[in-house]
């Protein structure tokens, strides 16, 4: 095999792993967002107010997926690798929920455009539902929590003993 040949397949390789984890970051953050959304809309159905977001959920949750597999990439919480569990899980928490609140903005923009408010207006409108904006990135800070720590704990043991742990039969014998 040549070096051109193994570095090829190396690619392909690193590109197939970079999909499947992009693609069950996805599924989380649309399992989640959606869930939210859910609560979101059946709440606002409460007082007659008609609320309807997946679209953007989807959206949401891809762009996040993709800034959560960058930011691994970038090494994003590394520096922590030698403490306690805790203290990544909490940063990267901590980061993807600022993420959360730094795309609460473009959606309003993007709704109130749509829905031709001017700029004045959209603002407004996030000014008001402040408290709405921090029960959101508040209940993504904890959703986040077992996302992360999961994640680092998958670290901590070797990539691939959390899945094997979950989705593989386990021998009768107990794994030391």
């Amino acid at each position: 095999m040549t070096d051109h040949t193994r570095s090829r397949a190396e690619l392909k390789q690193k590109v197939r792993l970079e999909i499947k984890e992009f693609l069950i970051i996805f599924l989380y953050l649309v399992l989640m967002l959606g869930a939210f959304s859910t609560y979101r809309m059946l709440l606002m159905a409460e007082y007659h107010i008609g609320h309807f977001i997946f679209g953007y959920t989807l959206i949401e949750a891809l762009i996040l997926a993709k800034i959560v597999v960058l930011g691994e990439s970038l090494g994003i919480g590394e520096r922590f690798g030698d403490r306690p569990l805790i203290i990544p899980t909490l940063y990267q928490t901590m980061l993807f929920a600022l993420c959360v609140l730094a795309f609460t903005i473009p959606e309003h923009l993007i709704k109130g455009c749509l829905h031709g408010q001017g700029l004045g207006e959209i603002f407004q409108e996030l000014i008001g539902n402040r408290y709405e904006t921090l029960a959101r990135v508040l209940t993504m800070f904890v959703a986040f929590i077992p996302f992360f720590a999961l994640r680092e704990t998958g670290r901590a043991l070797g990539e691939t003993r959390i899945f094997d742990l979950f989705f593989r039969r386990r021998g009768t014998g107990r794994d030391v």
